[in-house]
């Protein structure tokens, strides 16, 4: 009979130990729970182009008599050849906007990594664009010629550029500590999931501490953005 009540006090005591570290532990994972993020504010993208023209100056037209630079070039014919410095999808644009309300044609040639052309004849009307595009590595070459026909009084633009875009997403937001310690923790920022930005900070008990940032992503595709805790300490 002693031995049972010695049994039964050992499993007793066991349990209550059992009991403590579970506690201790749930306390312990109370109070690193108590790192938050409230208020959270993030500001629409802020979209940013910079459209850098790329062989426009190898067929600018200058007037004979005054000197004065041109992008939009007669009736012609004329050259280009631009190896490219970044990967991208470079774009070129012939564009019908000069004096006379007439259509512009354009006897075009040229050879890019991913196209041969070969004397394409191309009817532009009045106000209106032809545009082609091109994929590029960096170091990759586009060259042709085109020869440009229409009425003594008209000409037309030309551009080569590649196109770039990035957005700015602003935010803030409050940390809040309701433990009983000071805490450091990290947040970042996503897009789509995939983190773009993210910081330290150290809350003190008891406290809240604002915050704010700003993260620019390169591409003016529509994301989506979250803020969120990634290691309380």
């Amino acid at each position: 009979m002693a031995n049972t009540k010695l049994v039964y006090v050992a499993a007793t005591s066991l349990m209550a130990v059992a009991i403590a570290l579970v506690f201790i532990f749930a306390i312990g994972n109370f109070q690193q729970s108590r790192i938050s993020i409230l208020n959270q504010n993030i500001e629409p993208a802020i979209i940013r182009w910079d459209n850098q023209s790329l062989i426009q100056d190898q067929v600018e037209y200058r007037d004979h008599w005054t000197g004065n630079a041109s992008a939009i070039i007669p009736i012609g014919s004329y050259s280009f050849d631009y190896t490219a410095k970044d990967s991208g999808v470079y774009e070129m644009y012939f564009v019908n906007s000069w004096e006379n309300p007439d259509p512009v044609f354009v006897s075009l040639k040229y050879y890019a990594p991913q196209r041969k052309m070969h004397a394409e004849a191309l009817s532009i009307p009045y106000k209106s664009v032809m545009q082609f595009t091109e994929i590029m590595e960096a170091n990759e070459s586009i060259k042709g010629n085109f020869n440009v026909t229409g009425h003594p009084n008209q000409g037309i633009l030309f551009y080569l550029i590649l196109p770039k875009c990035s957005q700015s997403v602003s935010f803030s937001f409050v940390l809040a500590n309701t433990g009983q310690d000071s805490r450091s923790t990290s947040v970042e920022l996503t897009a789509d999931g995939v983190p773009v930005w993210s910081s330290s900070y150290l809350v003190e008990s008891g406290k809240t501490a604002p915050a704010s940032g700003t993260a620019t992503i390169d591409g003016c595709t529509e994301r989506s953005y979250n803020l969120q805790l990634r290691y309380v300490g």
